[in-house]
């Protein structure tokens, strides 16, 4: 999807100003998928997932929430279990969301706008 790629570049810069090179993050779901997902986006070019490489503190996750939305997209953290969420939650981030079944911690990137929460 067109609009996506250019946000997305603009998410490369924003998280390259922040501090998060390339060598610290990067696109691991795209379009076309890899694996099923339960959300069409994937499959419809509409979303890609981002991964960190190492380093999932808290202040980097924060670091790609802001460079999202400072691109017009919306990042939601996604975890593996129910207690990694409410660890997330009670440290101020409030777009962790559990979804069983996940392989690793990672963001779902969309369109600004756009909630699975």
């Amino acid at each position: 999807e067109a609009d996506l790629a250019l946000r997305l570049q603009s998410l490369t810069n924003n998280l390259n100003s922040s501090g998060l090179d390339s060598n610290q993050w990067q696109v691991s779901e795209a379009w076309p998928p890899t694996r099923s997902h339960s959300d069409p986006c994937h499959a419809s070019g509409t979303c890609v997932d981002v991964s960190l490489k190492g380093d999932n503190s808290l202040e980097n996750i924060k670091k790609v929430y802001t460079a999202a939305n400072n691109s017009g997209l919306t990042a939601q953290y996604e975890v593996a279990n129910k207690e990694r969420e409410t660890q997330l939650r009670n440290q101020g981030i409030t777009n962790a969301l559990y979804v069983s079944g996940i392989t690793g911690e990672h963001f779902s990137i969309y369109k600004a706008g756009y909630k699975k929460i």
